[in-house]
């Protein structure tokens, strides 16, 4: 495909995948480069490690959690769990039908109609931010708070919201018709095998079980995504589908010294 003088968007453009394909897709001259992260500092200090290297491209930037409408999309999760009103927004979000008003809410499919990128490389793990919900801790406090008759509609909502397949399956609605309807010629997704390959008995668990539920939560997920691509690779009108599964690689974004963050901010030292 020739992307010169086009647009592309990158999908979880602030990480390590995301920064090194956006070098690389540079060589192509495109028009415009969009990296699309969760978090408005990384992604614009991403935009700035490429921009050298960028010349007559320009590179933009986008923030929020495309899983989501777009009016929740830079809420901290906790947040949304906190407010009643926010839990009812994504919780129609997932479960109601497809319709015209839940796509024309979707962050992903406004950035979509937005940027009506030529190519897409989504390099989010989203097999990981559904599986490391933790269903089953939620299903648990679940189960024993109907035996203590306390299941509030607070407690089922907060449940329903680490449900992963309906997550995964709407997901994956919203970007096939937002590609569709966008024009976009090609989509390229970094995917994941959930356990780097390494088999049932993967070294690194968490702490968890042996091999870990999340873990294989995860795993599954992956392959359900392969699945839901390879539908959408054979669907008329929809872009050319790829997906790369890396499995033998373990990185890093960056090394420095200072503080530990997670979740984008500094990690109290006890």
């Amino acid at each position: 495909m020739d992307l010169e003088q086009r647009t592309i968007l990158i999908l979880g453009g602030s990480g390590l995948v995301g920064r090194a394909v956006a070098r690389r897709l540079l060589a192509s001259r495109p028009a415009r480069l969009v990296l699309v992260a969760l978090r408005e500092a990384e992604v614009r200090e991403a935009a700035e490690s490429v921009r050298a290297a960028a010349g007559d491209t320009r590179v933009e930037v986008e923030w929020g959690d495309v899983f989501l409408p777009a009016a929740v999309a830079r809420l901290e999760h906790g947040a949304i769990l906190r407010e009643a009103k926010l839990r009812d927004q994504v919780i129609g979000h997932l479960f109601d039908g497809l319709s015209e008003a839940v796509l024309e809410r979707s962050f992903l499919f406004q950035l979509l109609q937005r940027y009506r990128p030529e190519a897409v490389v989504d390099c989010i793990n989203t097999a990981t931010a559904f599986a490391y919900q933790n269903v089953y801790a939620s299903a648990r406090q679940l189960v024993r708070q109907a035996s203590e008759g306390g299941v509030t509609r607070e407690v089922a909502e907060r449940h329903l919201l680490t449900l992963p397949i309906p997550q995964l399956i709407r997901h994956t609605q919203i970007a096939a018709e937002g590609l569709r309807r966008a024009g976009t010629r090609g989509y390229v997704k970094i995917g994941t095998s959930g356990t780097g390959g390494m088999g049932f008995n993967v070294p690194y668990t968490h702490s968890e079980e042996r091999p870990s539920r999340m873990m294989l939560t995860k795993s599954a997920l992956g392959g359900a995504q392969s699945l839901l691509l390879f539908l959408l690779a054979r669907t008329p009108g929809a872009p050319a589908a790829i997906e790369i599964k890396p499995t033998a690689t373990i990185g890093w974004r960056e090394i420095r010294y200072g503080p530990i963050r997670r979740g984008g901010r500094p990690v109290r030292r006890v």
